[in-house]
């Protein structure tokens, strides 16, 4: 079995963070055209 390095584990962190920070950064550009879409058909 091999030992995760200290450089893998923070390259881990780094993608973990990246990926939630783009995650966020999409569901505020696309979120509200989601809400307004869903609001149109429910009227």
């Amino acid at each position: 079995m091999q030992t995760a390095g200290f450089s893998t584990i923070l390259d881990t962190i780094f993608v973990i963070i990246t990926f939630y920070y783009i995650f966020k950064f999409l569901t505020r550009l696309f979120l509200p055209l989601l809400v307004k879409k869903v609001v149109k058909k429910a009227e």
